[in-house]
């Protein structure tokens, strides 16, 4: 059996591939995680992205992802969807995911504050983030 993390440096050896024990996880949250500004010496909202990515990789590597904005009454909220093929790595089942994933976020400030916010915001603050999980899609 052969995992994403044997892939080295973009190469892909023959024979290499997934394993298809995959679950898949949805990260939604109002804390901004994309930004118009890229390649900027200040922190921007990619940074936040980032930190919630290096929080998501300490269990496991995400290796089908994708990514929305969308704004309804003023509120931009952010969803982040990804698959680790590392079964149960978070836990056994969908409350004990949910469990785990939202007390690793717990008191992670973000490095970049949208225009007008007072202080850095808190990845697992309740209300900021809803985390949802699926053995399978």
């Amino acid at each position: 059996m052969t995992y994403y993390s044997d892939l080295r440096a973009g190469k892909v050896e023959a024979g290499t591939h997934l394993t298809g024990s995959m679950e898949f996880y949805t990260i939604k949250t109002t804390v901004a995680l994309a930004t118009e500004v890229c390649n900027s010496k200040e922190p921007n909202a990619g940074d936040n992205f980032r930190v919630l990515c290096d929080v998501l990789s300490c269990k496991g590597e995400p290796v089908v992802q994708g990514f929305k904005a969308e704004t309804a009454e003023g509120v931009t909220t952010y969803t982040y969807k990804f698959s680790l093929e590392q079964p149960r790595v978070w836990g056994e089942d969908a409350e004990a995911v949910k469990a785990a994933i939202a007390e690793k976020l717990n008191g992670v400030k973000v490095p970049f504050v949208p225009e007008g916010g007072e202080e850095a915001f808190d990845l697992g603050e309740e209300g900021n983030t809803v985390v949802e999980y699926a053995q399978e899609l």
